[in-house]
């Protein structure tokens, strides 16, 4: 843009020479006085001192600080004449600048050698980054803008023209060289030029009196004669260049009917626009996509999960470090071809992966990279120290290999080019986080469902006084298990996918797109209690020990199983029923295999109800019971306080202690001065 200043102020100093010559052939005619010359030389003196203050003013300025400082110069001054004089100065070094800008809105290239534009180019960041980098930020810093060089006339165009060319330019990365805008057919070749209407506005200003009058003198007839020459010429160079001057207030003719460069801007922001919105939701079928995403991370065909377990549940419970990727993923390609979730037909873009954090630290350095949930996540936690973020750069996945399956297992869900804007790495990671949440809570609901196998095995059995404290505790963990994994299916991820869906079809730029899909998952997130630290421990720790109460319950009934089993080698017993029934046969009675069906299923429960009797009074049992009892019950109250306590007023969290005490059992039966009744004036 220097060098296409520098050129119109040569067609200037040629000018100027010019007058020079003719000034001196009007010397040599003998016909120059110093009244002439100096009327000769007023306009050109004025434009020598302009040219002055511009050289002083611009220094080592370029590109759009270049045309800032001569178009302040230009609305700076009073005068038509020198206001023209530096709008075809403008206009001429502009040419360059808005070559650029045209090669970008329209076909999504950035062509700045010398980085003048008001657009930068990041080429450290590249596409590929999104996959695998969890907190990338492609979109944001791949283009952004070169503030210095942002020209004061196009300011408030700034956002459009820079997303007017990254919209192209992310249609070109897919692989769509071809891609053009209609609308560059309709604009100059030399960039964007003058409307007709604001020539036509210059010329009936001019034909008013806004263009100077050349002044006569006696010698009217010399100057009529070189007329558009000599002295002349200066003056019709700045005015012949209205066509393509600035002007500002100051001129009879507005600022924006003078360009012709913001209709193309607005154009191509517009088609572009639309056009990668046509390829994001149409070809690269967005929501399908999301709805496939639900399917798997939001557990919404729950016959998946039941095909998947029935097929692993032991592997579950091993370290992971024993077991081979190639097996949890046969597994998990067999649920999925089995169940319902078979007609996905993305379902081949899942894949089973072993992370090596625990959820809980998974949340924590999700936290530390900042911007990933939002700048309110988790606001249990407070502000973190600097100590912290530096402990959290240094982690590694320690608990890889310690971890159990069912702990580090969670999903990865491929995407292409450009669907990775949306779906991106720290999207996924939202999502896994979600998943590995829902994840605990169906597979403690799968240990109790297993307790309650248990249990009603033993319905015969003379068994009710002893094991009634186990089908409470079974029943309250089952109950808050199924309720609150009701409420995250339900009442979250459910309505806010639907309202998700609804936003996508009134979106106008894929930057509505990304921010709606961030909002969802951050929404997802902090409803489903995964945001605030204190509440996701209380959860975390229920989970933890219904599980381990389950395992209590079905070690339990295992060992009594297994006392059988040992009862039969210690009595000379087979595996034939009546055989060591027969030896366990006491004097006096008759033997087994001589009772009718009916006696012999009540020997059978008579002994099984023996053996249970005899472990639970043995095994310390009733006390394991009762510390479990009263660690739930303090959790559960701890939760239900701190629900009602310090985020009472949000209607979700309403819902959910309503779910969980829907009778008001915990408010009545648990001493500390529950107030979990005060959420109930939220919902009359």
């Amino acid at each position: 843009m220097s060098h296409a200043l520098c050129g119109a102020i040569r067609v200037l100093l040629k000018e100027y020479l010019l007058l020079v010559t003719q000034l001196d052939t009007e010397f040599m005619k003998a016909d120059l006085t110093l009244q002439k010359v100096w009327f000769y030389l007023q306009n050109s003196i004025r434009i020598m001192d302009n040219l002055k203050r511009l050289a002083f003013d611009a220094g080592n300025k370029k590109g759009g600080a270049l045309l800032n400082v001569i178009y302040k110069l230009m609305i700076s001054s009073s005068d038509a004449s020198i206001r023209d004089f530096f709008a075809f100065l403008l206009e001429k070094a502009s040419l360059p600048y808005f070559q650029i800008l045209k090669r970008w809105i329209f076909s999504g290239v950035l062509e700045d050698p010398f980085q003048e534009f008001i657009v930068k180019e990041n080429k450290t960041c590249k596409k590929e980054n999104i996959e695998h980098d969890l907190n990338d930020k492609y979109w944001q810093e791949r283009f952004t803008y070169r503030e210095e060089m942002i020209p004061i006339f196009l300011a408030k165009y700034k956002q459009k023209v820079l997303h007017a060319g990254k919209y192209l330019n992310v249609i070109r990365e897919s692989g769509r060289l071809d891609i053009k805008n209609p609308f560059e057919d309709l604009t100059s070749s030399d960039g964007f030029s003058f409307t007709k209407v604001a020539i036509e506005t210059l010329m009936q200003a001019d034909q008013t009196g806004v263009r100077d009058v050349a002044m006569h003198d006696e010698t009217g007839e010399a100057l009529e004669e070189h007329k558009g020459q000599a002295p002349t010429m200066m003056i019709d160079t700045a005015q012949s260049k209205k066509a393509g001057s600035m002007q500002q207030a100051h001129s009879s003719v507005s600022q924006q009917a003078l360009y012709d460069f913001y209709e193309p801007i607005e154009k191509a922001f517009e088609w572009n626009s639309a056009r990668l919105l046509e390829m994001i939701l149409g070809e690269c079928d967005l929501v399908a996509r999301l709805e496939s995403m639900n399917h798997y991370f939001f557990f919404d065909r729950g016959d998946l999960f039941s095909h998947f377990y029935d097929g692993c549940g032991d592997v579950l419970e091993k370290h992971s470090s024993e077991v081979k990727m190639e097996r949890l993923e046969s597994q998990l390609e067999m649920a999925i071809r089995t169940s319902s979730v078979n007609s996905d037909p993305y379902k081949d873009d899942v894949t089973p992966v072993l992370n090596g954090y625990a959820l809980s630290d998974q949340l924590f350095v999700t936290m530390i990279m900042r911007g990933a949930l939002g700048p309110k996540a988790f606001s249990g936690n407070g502000a973190q120290s600097n100590q912290q973020n530096v402990i959290m750069n240094k982690v590694a996945p320690a608990s890889s290999g310690t971890l159990k399956v069912h702990e580090a297992f969670t999903l990865d869900y491929k995407v292409r080019w450009p669907l990775t804007l949306i779906i991106s790495k720290k999207a996924i990671n939202k999502y896994q986080l979600i998943f590995r949440h829902l994840l605990q809570c169906k597979y403690a609901e799968k240990h109790l469902e297993q307790v309650w196998f248990q249990h009603q095995a033993t319905k015969e059995c003379d068994v009710q006084s002893v094991l009634q404290q186990t089908y409470a505790l079974r029943h309250r963990t089952l109950q808050f298990i199924k309720n609150y994994m009701y409420y995250m299916q339900i009442e979250v991820l459910e309505p806010n996918l639907r309202k998700l869906k609804a936003q996508l079809r009134t979106v106008k730029t894929i930057d509505d797109v990304m921010l709606h899909h961030s909002n969802f998952l951050d929404e997802c997130l902090k409803q489903c209690l995964l945001t605030d630290q204190n509440l996701f421990k209380i959860i975390s720790s229920i989970n933890m020990r219904t599980l381990f109460f389950s395992r209590v319950i079905i070690r339990f009934f295992n060992n009594v199983k297994d006392e059988e089993t040992l009862d039969r080698v210690r009595n000379g017993g087979d595996r034939n029923n009546a055989d060591f029934y027969d030896a366990l046969t006491e004097y006096g009675q008759t033997p087994y295999s001589e009772l009718s069906k009916m006696q012999q299923r009540k020997r059978r429960v008579q002994r099984e109800s023996e053996l249970i009797k005899k472990n639970i009074s043995e095994n310390n049992y009733p006390n394991i019971l009762e510390n479990f009892k009263l660690k739930f019950n303090d959790l559960m109250k701890d939760l239900l306080e701190h629900l009602t306590q310090t985020r009472r007023y949000e209607t979700y969290i309403a819902n959910l202690v309503q779910r969980l005490d829907f009778n008001d059992y915990y408010k009545n039966n648990l001493t500390g001065g529950l107030q979990v009744g005060l959420v109930r004036d939220l919902n009359p």
